[in-house]
């Protein structure tokens, strides 16, 4: 829920404005992919590889579609900074594609692995191509 000044203002207010952008292009991308990351089943903190860790600041939840088995894994980052991170693959799918989704930024096909960057305070939705069941 955002209420900007406890209720008393909107979100086409001014100082609102980057935010109500931002919201409205997350739910863009989150609704295009809603069969895997709403409908689908959550798999939490499985199924992928990383070439180490996730970095300090960054959180992620993996997804997979209930009809086709394709899987997103969605990244947090709540550091005032970008952080970088190898994403190896989705496992058992090894040299697979990926289709990179960044809020106010064109959607762009990986191979994988692939270096991500993950904007500061933002949100990055990596939607496996191919693969699944």
């Amino acid at each position: 829920m955002v209420a900007p000044l406890n209720f008393s203002r909107s979100l086409d207010w001014p100082p609102f404005q980057g935010l109500a952008n931002y919201i409205k292009e997350v739910k863009r991308i989150r609704d295009a992919l809603q069969n895997t990351v709403f409908f689908g089943e959550s798999l939490g903190q499985s199924h992928v590889k990383f070439g180490a860790g996730p970095p300090d600041g960054v959180a992620y939840n993996v997804f997979r579609n209930r009809a086709n088995g394709r899987r997103v894994c969605i990244f947090t980052n709540s550091r005032t900074e970008e952080r970088k991170l190898l994403f190896q693959a989705f496992e058992g799918a090894p040299g697979g594609k990926a289709r990179i989704h960044t809020p106010n930024r064109k959607a762009r096909v990986v191979t994988l692995p692939a270096e991500l960057t993950i904007p500061a305070e933002r949100i990055v939705f990596v939607e496996e191509l191919g693969g699944g069941r």
